[in-house]
């Protein structure tokens, strides 16, 4: 009898552990979600973590930091740290994902941004700007060799790039010059920087301003998201579109839901292509700098507003697939969602 009660003991005590298991992994591969807090001098400043629905952030760094990126295996978080309050100077930086080792990476011009890394985690991309103009660089992180793909024969203009998921191309927004404000448009390039060209055709001088940016490849390489601005005298017209390779745009449009004309700060994909993650806010004063992050799910049209905040915002998303967990200095595993929140929601 005692021998029984022992058994079930023991078989009671296993389930116990195996529901806390599976409690852990859901928590677990919930947290896929950095983001920027840009708040301008604000006191919640820096990057942060958080679950696809919101719950659960962490904040990792507590300065003036923005555009952060996962690197392709979720250990390693690169973003821009901004030196002067302005945005005019800046570095890249990397860290670990848990905010810990953080430690400049790259500082070519004045102002370093917009870095991303490639599809095997051995180089990382980004922009710099230089006394006459923007160019992209390629950083590798075994040697820290740097090389510049645009503007090595003539002044290219070229920010924002994104890898091709085979790691053979890199696409990138491009300031087409003329009277006045810039056009910009997409264009691409093999990775090693030849073979530079526009991916649409590029906007005439004499067209409306077209701003046509923030490039990013489909996680099946067939696609490419964009953003669309139209600048005439009816004021800004955004839109997302998803361009098919070889095929046309389809168009996102969100204004009705979003509650009004919108701006964008920052997009990605999200599972496996089938949602994109994109921060964004209001156009009109005096919300113009509030930024909220949203989910929107192409095959329904489905947008969910993941955060809600009173200041300034929350920019430039990045979304990761796969399990990943924080561990702290003291190396303890925790699970994002039972983190807490001494000093309130952002820490």
């Amino acid at each position: 009898m005692n021998h029984r009660k022992s058994l079930f003991r023991n078989l009671f005590t296993l389930l116990i552990l195996c529901c806390l298991l599976l409690l852990s992994f859901q928590h677990n591969t919930q947290a896929k979600i950095v983001y920027a807090f840009r708040g301008h001098g604000n006191s919640k400043d820096g990057i942060y973590v958080m679950n696809d629905d919101g719950s659960g952030r962490r904040r990792l760094t507590r300065q003036l930091d923005g555009y952060p990126r996962w690197s392709p295996d979720g250990t390693q978080i690169v973003f821009t740290r901004y030196t002067q309050a302005d945005g005019q100077k800046s570095e890249i930086y990397l860290m670990n994902a848990d905010g810990t080792n953080q430690q400049q990476l790259a500082n070519v011009g004045t102002r370093n941004g917009f870095a991303v890394w490639s599809p095997d985690g051995t180089q990382i991309a980004f922009d710099s700007k230089g006394d006459d103009s923007v160019e992209i660089y390629v950083i590798s992180l075994e040697t820290r060799d740097i090389t510049q793909l645009t503007g090595v024969d003539e002044l290219h203009n070229a920010t924002r790039p994104h890898w091709s998921p085979d790691g053979k191309e890199i696409v990138y927004q491009k300031f087409i010059r003329r009277v006045g404000l810039s056009h910009k448009n997409i264009w691409i390039m093999n990775a090693d920087g030849t073979n530079q060209r526009p991916l649409f055709p590029d906007p005439k001088p004499e067209d409306p301003l077209i701003f046509i940016d923030s490039a990013k490849w489909s996680p099946n390489g067939r696609q490419i998201l964009i953003h669309k601005s139209t600048i005439d005298e009816n004021g800004i017209f955004n839109r997302f579109g998803i361009y098919t390779i070889g095929g046309g745009i389809k168009e996102l449009d969100f204004e009705e839901k979003i509650g009004g004309k919108w701006h964008n700060s920052g997009v990605c994909w999200m599972v496996d292509g089938r949602y994109i993650l994109f921060s964004a806010g209001l156009s009109e004063e005096p919300t113009w700098d509030i930024h909220d992050i949203y989910r929107y799910e192409i095959a329904t049209r489905q947008l969910r507003n993941i955060t809600r905040t009173a200041d300034v915002g929350e920019e430039a998303p990045h979304w990761i697939a796969g399990t990943l967990s924080v561990s702290p200095q003291q190396k303890k595993k925790v699970m994002w969602s039972t983190l807490k929140k001494s000093e309130g929601e952002y820490g």
